[in-house]
């Protein structure tokens, strides 16, 4: 959480790392996500990208 209030993410980028909570992301993935400081719309495409490597590696 403290990195999220830290970072300066926008509106829409804050609503995908949420997005991403909910689809079970991990602490390392999340923090990566909000470290590069990627656009809203490339982080849903990395979060469905991350969910489908998390599902494969259950």
């Amino acid at each position: 959480m403290k990195l999220v209030a830290s970072g300066d993410l926008v509106p829409a980028q804050l609503i995908q790392i949420k997005s991403g909570i909910e689809k079970g992301l991990t602490e390392g993935q999340l923090v990566e996500l909000i470290n590069n400081n990627v656009s809203a719309e490339k982080m849903k495409e990395i979060i469905e990208i991350a969910v489908l490597e998390n599902s494969m590696n259950d």
